[in-house]
């Protein structure tokens, strides 16, 4: 089966990105983790799994030299796999985090099952 024009570019930046994540001297497992969770996030706001498009306004509200990008990813994860009622709890959570509230549960529902 044939990429389609979007799938395509889709492939090639995710290939930049895992290049780039590569000469910062990421490897391996952690790197596979965390492309699959990029991707993953992608997919959500494409699909509307994440209400309003929330890991693109996460990602856009970086600074302009992206020199905090990473914290903000990394606090995404964290966030995402949190275990249940404790995102619920943390008052200082950025506006841009609290809006992947509502999908936690399903991770952790996802999770538990593959580690079943």
């Amino acid at each position: 089966m044939a990429l389609s024009p979007t799938e395509s570019l889709a492939l090639e930046k995710l290939g930049r990105l895992c290049d780039a994540l590569e000469q910062c001297g990421h490897s391996g497992h952690c790197l596979d983790v965390c492309l699959a969770r990029i991707l993953f996030c992608l997919f959500a706001d494409n699909t509307g799994i994440f209400q309003d498009r929330a890991f693109l306004h996460c990602v856009e509200g970086s600074k302009n030299d992206g020199s905090d990008l990473a914290g903000r990813v990394s606090n995404l994860f964290e966030t995402l796999g949190a275990p249940d009622g404790t995102v619920a709890k943390n008052a200082l959570l950025s506006p841009n985090i609290q809006a992947f509230q509502s999908i936690i549960a399903i991770l952790l529902m996802v999770v538990h099952i593959h580690n079943a």
